[in-house]
């Protein structure tokens, strides 16, 4: 987009050019002067950049006396790109992919706003105990939460799982339900002893050390029959919470954390440290976006 802006703003320009020519308004400029100033204008105007545009096309020119047109130009280009449109080409291309960025200042938007006010939409069983059934962490799943919160007794957090880790567990699980369930496990031999007996035993140590496997590769695949009851050690999956912000907070000093700091999921909490929320980037960003408009 950077040569096609050019290319525009100079066959504007170069049109401007040839019909103050042909009319003879053109003074002392001829139609590549206004080619080289369209080029700067529409430059400037998609880019919001200002001085780097003037010394670019000069320098491209190798003419400074061209600055003085160039500057005015650009001037009235940034106060009709600004008036005009609120969000420059780039930031606006940004916004409708989608991508996690953040401004350096904090916008205007967060003022007077508390951590609280800007903590994720969580619903309920997005929440995970140290230790949840397969159930549990089956309707965990079927949100679209990226990063879930487990908090032990006491509500008390203390870390965040993904959700590639919990398939994988639930993975394991259900692996782990079919070998103790295989209509094999019970039949008898000729010779008196029990088919798989020893066999079962050595398959649920198998499968603990494909457990340990799978949570750390975070393989994600298809779930089996799983047991209901089946108890997961979430506790295990955590990632320790690196920071947690008070509900109280201001909005401004905990932008920073996550602009500057590349800070991606904090955990809010009381001044008696019990859970209120968890806040992420991507949550951040939504909030922010949701109050521009």
């Amino acid at each position: 987009n950077f040569t096609g802006t050019m290319l525009i703003g100079g066959l504007i320009g170069r049109m401007m050019g040839s019909m103050a020519e042909r009319y003879q308004l053109t003074g002392p400029a001829v139609s590549g002067v206004y080619a080289m100033v369209g080029s700067a204008a529409m430059l400037c105007g998609f880019k919001r950049m200002s001085l780097a545009v003037v010394v670019f096309v000069a320098t491209a020119a190798n003419d400074f006396n061209l600055v003085p047109p160039l500057m005015l130009s650009v001037v009235v280009s940034v106060s009709c790109a600004e008036f005009l449109l609120h969000r420059g080409y780039d930031e606006e291309q940004l916004i409708r992919r989608k991508v996690a960025f953040l401004e350096p200042q904090t916008p205007n938007c967060l003022d007077n706003k508390k951590a609280s006010e800007l903590c994720d939409i969580l619903p309920p069983e997005a929440t995970l105990h140290v230790e949840a059934t397969a159930a549990e962490v089956s309707k965990a799943l079927k949100t679209d939460v990226s990063d879930f919160p487990v908090v032990k007794a006491g509500g008390i957090c203390i870390g965040f799982t993904t959700r590639e880790r919990l398939e994988a567990a639930l993975e394991a699980c259900a692996k782990r339900g079919q070998m103790e369930h295989s209509p094999t496990a019970g039949l008898d031999t000729p010779g008196g002893s029990t088919l798989g007996a020893g066999r079962t035993e050595d398959a649920a140590q198998s499968m603990e050390g494909e457990f340990e496997r799978l949570i750390s590769d975070s393989l994600v695949s298809s779930f089996g029959i799983l047991p209901a009851g089946a108890k997961l050690p979430i506790g295990r999956l955590v990632d320790p919470v690196p920071y947690t912000i008070l509900e109280e907070m201001p909005a401004q000093r905990m932008y920073a954390l996550f602009a500057r700091g590349g800070l991606n999921t904090a955990s809010v909490v009381t001044e008696n440290g019990q859970f209120v929320g968890m806040l992420s980037r991507r949550g951040l960003i939504h909030h922010i976006r949701h109050l521009d408009h």
